[in-house]
């Protein structure tokens, strides 16, 4: 292997050579994408010696931020901590003498130009570079004969892409798109990707956008059972969130459907879609403080194997038993399980704000001093009024306090769950009557 600090040796050069194939095929797969080599090169010297034209010109600059990035494929990870910016012509040199070894000495094969333009497209999704991303995954549907897994693949990103750029009317199009290539065929693979883009759309704000993917989805021809049933939760969650509880309550009755059998039995594979319906009706309840259906139904949560329960489930269900111990005055079971769901829910969940802004309440309730904000993971959230409430509470500022609880921008305060009890918080705190 290469020394850092010192040209390649032709031992230490062939040594990083003599790959097997299967690392070769990694190395010049990775070298087409990071070196963006155009599409007409087909095989993997082909690929190599633009590369080499590439790492060439790095060599004769000052700054070789071209070659950093290919690093690990020239070093140890040992001497990786050893390269910094005053190796910059020894990183490009070295890299050079590497590939031009392999260039020189490999079995030559050919490569696929659709795997690694896809993956080119890829970089650049992933490193925020959105327009370049689309024009990349654009190139792949132009080279012939793409394969029908890269083909969908393709489709898949470009679904993400759009999202992430807000372009919804291209977006709907190109999910049109992509849900025409589902087959029987195709489902096995296909239905995990759609999968991931539901449940990327279940974090849009935009409802109407929300309910044009799912009825494209439920419309489609060749979306399976499990898919639908999938598609038709996700429908659900949004009747939740907006609050439409009739036609709620007439889809969690179709979704029950879906999972017995005329005999009451759970149909074999459907405990995980069941549970989930279970715990939309347990929120649906929670929201109206309905504590009848409340305790009818979540009984039934806790009877589906635990190994069935993903981190959305748990959380949810730990955050309405949250709420409704609130209501009870319990208020150290409140605390137990806002605490419980906030660790559960992922990081990146929104419910997990709520979650701290209903420990802030409890703890102001419980007329604890104890900080919240010191909980793990809390430094990186945005909650800077939800501090200041606690800061006014807990230096007994209660001027201060009155008037970030009566501030009717304050989105924290806006939420149901917290508003209903700004009277209870009121008179505890400043003896408000």
């Amino acid at each position: 292997m290469v020394s850092v600090t010192h040209e390649a040796t032709a031992v230490q050069v062939q040594a990083r050579g003599a790959m097997q194939l299967e690392d070769l095929q990694d190395f010049v797969h990775h070298a087409y994408r990071y070196f963006e080599v155009g599409n007409d090169a087909n095989t993997a010297r082909e690929v190599l010696a633009q590369v080499l034209v590439k790492v060439t010109q790095a060599m004769q600059q000052a700054n070789t931020v071209s070659v950093r990035g290919f690093r690990k494929y020239v070093y140890l990870p040992l001497e990786m901590s050893d390269v910094d910016d005053s190796n910059n012509m020894i990183m490009a040199r070295n890299t050079h003498a590497v590939v031009k070894y392999v260039h020189d000495n490999l079995v030559d094969f050919e490569i696929d130009n659709a795997k690694a333009q896809y993956f080119v497209a890829k970089r650049y999704k992933d490193s925020g570079e959105l327009l370049d991303a689309l024009a990349a995954l654009k190139a792949v549907l132009d080279l012939p004969a793409v394969d029908e897994v890269y083909t969908f693949k393709v489709h898949k990103q470009l679904v993400k892409v759009l999202l992430s750029l807000e372009d919804y009317p291209k977006v709907l199009e190109q999910y049109q798109q992509l849900l025409r290539l589902v087959t029987p065929e195709t489902e096995n693979f296909v239905d995990e990707w759609l999968s991931s883009i539901l449940d990327r759309v279940s974090t849009l704000t935009d409802f109407s956008i929300r309910r044009e993917f799912y009825a494209m989805t439920m419309k489609n021809e060749a979306t399976n059972a499990a898919m639908g049933l999938k598609t038709t939760i996700q429908l659900a969650r949004l009747h939740l969130e907006e609050k439409k509880f009739d036609e709620l309550r007439d889809l969690l009755v179709e979704l029950k459907d879906m999972c017995f059998t005329a005999t009451g039995d759970v149909i074999d594979n459907k405990e995980r879609y069941l549970l989930d319906i279970y715990t939309i009706q347990v929120q649906m309840y929670t929201v109206q403080d309905n504590r009848a259906g409340f305790d009818d139904v979540y009984p039934k949560t806790m009877t589906i194997h635990k190994d069935k329960r993903d981190p959305w489930v748990v959380g949810a269900l730990q955050e309405c038993c949250g709420k409704v111990a609130l209501r009870d005055g319990v208020l150290d079971d409140a605390y137990d399980g806002y605490y419980s769901a906030f660790n559960i829910y992922d990081k990146e969940s929104p419910r997990r704000v709520a979650c701290l802004e209903y420990i802030v309440l409890v703890r102001m309730l419980q007329g604890s001093k104890l900080d919240p904000f010191n909980l793990p993971m809390v430094a990186d959230m945005d909650v800077d009024n939800l501090k200041r409430l606690w800061n006014a509470y807990s230096s007994g500022n209660l001027e201060q306090f009155r008037v970030i609880l009566n501030d009717q921008n304050n989105v924290a305060l806006q939420d149901p769950s917290i508003h209903e009890h700004v009277d209870l918080l009121l008179k505890k705190v400043c003896g408000e009557q």
